[in-house]
């Protein structure tokens, strides 16, 4: 595009690259495209910045270009929100994979059976990944320990709850609790091993 006066030719043309971007952004976050289309969006970024500050525009092309940089915006903020979403997913997902499954056992949890295998189930399940498919510790056992260490902290007080989570260290899963204390809570906890 030159930098003589702007023609209706040259905003429809800008409404066809706007329309183009998406469709592009569209093709990368649905893994066809396997990088940004950053030239073709640097360009249009220049183009309207050009556009939006011309004198030479018609009233109606000011505001066809106008609009076309609010839905360039647009664009470009909904496509930040969610490579930021899958990024936080993927650091999500990490986590996890290297130990970021946790329970919080309280005294409902532990009065509720059906509750609690289930949260148990979710640690042992974390386990057996980390430890390459196969636990190193039957379910049952594992609950039962859970039971016994946080019945022994639950009963002291101002203790709210006791917090499992599965660490690996030198290559092997390990669950390990913390003592949650109640605001206001007297009890000083302190890391207890599950």
């Amino acid at each position: 595009m030159s930098g003589g006066p702007p023609a209706s030719s040259e905003v429809r043309d800008l409404e066809q690259r706007v329309e183009e971007l998406r469709r592009e952004y569209d093709h990368f976050l649905a893994g066809v495209r396997r990088t940004e289309p950053e030239k073709l969006r640097r360009d249009l970024e220049r183009e309207l910045r050009r556009l939006v500050g011309s004198p030479l525009l018609t009233t109606a092309e000011r505001f066809r270009v106008t609009t076309l940089a609010h839905r360039f915006r647009a664009l470009e903020s909904r496509v930040r929100k969610l490579m930021e979403r899958r990024e936080a997913r993927k650091a999500r997902v990490g986590a996890e994979a290297q130990g970021g499954a946790e329970i919080v056992v309280d005294r409902l949890l532990l009065g509720n059976p059906a509750a609690l295998e289930r949260y148990v189930g979710r640690l042992h399940r974390e386990i057996s990944r980390a430890s390459g498919g196969r636990a190193p510790v039957s379910l049952e056992t594992l609950r039962d320990r859970i039971v016994a260490a946080a019945g022994a902290h639950l009963d002291r007080e101002g203790v709210a709850g006791v917090r499992f989570r599965v660490e690996v260290s030198d290559g092997r899963p390990r669950v390990k609790g913390d003592v949650l204390v109640r605001r206001g809570g007297e009890g000083k906890g302190g890391p207890t091993q599950g």
